[in-house]
């Protein structure tokens, strides 16, 4: 979603963040549904009772067999089918007890983490390509799901399993314990380097994400430029170094799930089986003993080998991909918190509001030297300004500052002398049109009306007529007709006539276009401009094409460290780079 429009619902929109924590504990989630976690106990419980019984029985059911007791027999085995359909049914509503947990769980975490996304990369300009919502909470939310789902029957039955195994034979229970405590000592002393692969993994796709996305936006350039292979090749890299960092993982689960399955299932069964025929002989345990404590040792030492991987695996997962959460999240809330103290609400104004920059000054980190540095520009209301210079120059940067969506280093952005950047409602004043627009599933109307505006069919249909946008509206079929990207067939173009269509439908004066008719083909763009123009409101434009400059009442013409602002015929006399653009008739820089 593009961060050129915010919703007309002030609780969606990320530049108004509360002050507390955007992203809560896990704690504080798992328990805002706390009859479903009552639930998931209760059934979890009802689901591991059987495994107390199964060896009892089934040793039962092996002696009553060799001594021709058949009523003991037939008792046992009925008893045996008795757990089984308790057990099938406490399962059934233990996934549904524990699937209403994760619901509530995952509707509100997901809720937090895109507000805090949002905010990140709308006010720190920090993308990491959504990886938090691709890749780290879903990782989180299963595995809060497996924990609620799965541990407290692995550890029943592995405790039931064992108290069993007691009731049978001590000696036994001595013999295979020690091999549990060595597994369980092995898998601690493999979590450090589990966790170092993981994050690993996980830092290594997030540069993938950030990479692709970056390459994926930057496109144009590169065929522009004849460097298709140079992305292609940065991109491949960081995807392999995801795979490598992923093989690498996975290589080091198995070998400790693998350690972990010798020491506590492997080991005990066969220690068991090798004391067995002295105990036996012996007069110890009977054979169907043998029996029944074979169940339980594989039964008990699987769930608790499960239990042991699974709660490392959480472990390792929680630390490593909620903690990344977190760092992102204390980042947006620090930034929220810092919007939310000194925030202005801007008062009522006038129906000319000037918007002033004053001492300007911006740089990206890392950067060799500023994008903007000193500058100072007033424009007046109706004014129509272009900024305009070769790629890469920072003219989109200038834009976001003078819209006030990104904070600059130095000096003030101010309309009707209210500074704009982390202005509550900045968006009833300043609208933003970008390069891609934001079109989402739904109808037509809520698409050009989601800002907050009411208009009517009428208003609408005016709009549409000068934008050039009425043959789509014709083609969907009406404006409540549903708007599906995939079957709609819309055009790039397509959708930034509707974005341009949305910002001349709202009521602010000010319209900032950041090469929003890119996509458009020469008639349609210059139709869709020559709408903006007349529709008496301030319009920034990031212009793309020389057409889009014509009509300016002034230039902005960025050249790297020198910046020329006037008419045409001032920086046609003071500019050798606006001078090429005008006499080959090429485009300022995309």
């Amino acid at each position: 979603m593009s961060t050129a429009t915010a919703t007309s619902q002030e609780a969606s929109r990320p530049g108004r963040a509360p002050s507390a924590p955007l992203v809560g504990s896990l704690g504080d989630y798992a328990l805002r549904d706390k009859a479903a976690l009552v639930r998931v106990a209760v059934w979890g419980l009802a689901w591991t009772l059987p495994s107390l019984l199964v060896g009892r029985l089934v040793a039962s059911a092996v002696d009553g067999a060799v001594a021709g007791e058949t009523v003991t027999l037939v008792l046992c085995l009925a008893g045996l089918a008795a757990t089984a359909v308790v057990a099938a049914f406490s399962l059934l509503a233990l996934s549904h007890a524990s699937a209403g947990a994760v619901r509530r769980m995952t509707l509100d975490m997901m809720r937090d983490v895109v507000h805090a996304t949002l905010h990140r990369e709308v006010y720190q300009r920090t993308s990491r390509g959504g990886v938090e919502l691709l890749q780290h909470l879903p990782a989180v939310l299963e595995s809060m799901a497996s924990l609620l789902r799965s541990t407290l029957p692995l550890s029943l039955a592995g405790l039931g399993s064992l108290l069993g195994l007691a009731t049978i034979s001590w000696v036994l229970l001595a013999i295979t314990a020690p091999w549990v405590v060595l597994g369980l000592a092995i898998r601690y002393l493999y979590l450090r380097t589990y966790a170092r692969r993981m994050r690993a993994e996980m830092t290594t796709t997030e540069l993938a994400h950030a990479e692709t996305t970056s390459v994926l936006q930057a496109t144009r350039d590169f065929v522009a430029a004849d460097a298709t292979r140079f992305a292609i090749d940065r991109v491949r890299r960081r995807l392999e170094d995801s795979l490598h960092a992923a093989v690498a993982l996975a290589k080091n689960q198995v070998k400790g799930d693998a350690a972990l399955g010798v020491t506590t299932i492997e080991m005990p069964v066969i220690s068991a089986l090798v004391a067995a025929p002295f105990l036996v002989s012996t007069g110890a345990i009977s054979a169907g003993e043998v029996v029944g404590a074979m169940l339980y040792l594989v039964a008990g030492m699987g769930s608790l080998a499960g239990l042991a991987a699974l709660l490392t695996n959480i472990a390792v997962t929680l630390r490593v991909y909620f903690a990344r959460i977190l760092e992102a999240n204390a980042d947006a809330t620090q930034t929220a918190a810092e919007d939310e103290a000194g925030t202005p609400t801007m008062p009522t104004i006038d129906t000319a509001p000037t918007l002033r920059a004053q001492s300007l000054s911006f740089q990206y980190k890392g950067a060799a030297r500023p994008i903007v540095s000193q500058f100072d520009l007033e424009i007046p209301f109706g004014e129509n300004l272009a900024i305009v210079g070769p790629s890469g120059v920072g003219k989109s940067t200038l834009a976001w500052l003078l819209s006030g969506l990104l904070p600059a280093d130095g000096g003030v952005v101010t309309l009707a002398d209210t500074p704009i950047h982390g202005m509550a409602n900045r968006q009833d004043f300043i609208a933003v049109v970008p390069q891609e627009s934001y079109v989402f599933h739904g109808t037509l109307r809520e698409n050009l009306l989601y800002l907050g505006e009411d208009r009517s069919d009428a208003e609408i249909a005016k709009v549409a007529e000068a934008i050039g946008l009425q043959r789509v509206i014709d083609r969907i079929g009406s404006l409540d007709a549903d708007v599906n990207i995939e079957k709609s067939g819309l055009s790039e173009g397509e959708q930034q006539l509707i974005g341009l269509a949305r910002a001349l439908l709202c009521r602010a004066p000010i319209l900032v276009l950041d090469e929003a008719t890119c996509h458009l083909d020469p008639h349609s763009a210059a139709v869709a401009e020559q709408a903006v123009r007349h529709s008496g409101k301030t319009i920034i434009t990031v212009a793309h094409r020389m057409s889009s400059v014509l009509d300016a009442n002034r230039l902005v013409v960025m050249e790297g460290e020198n910046t020329i602002i006037g008419p045409h015929a001032q920086v046609r006399t003071q500019s050798e780079l606006f001078r090429q653009f005008e006499s080959l008739g090429l485009p300022t820089g995309t």
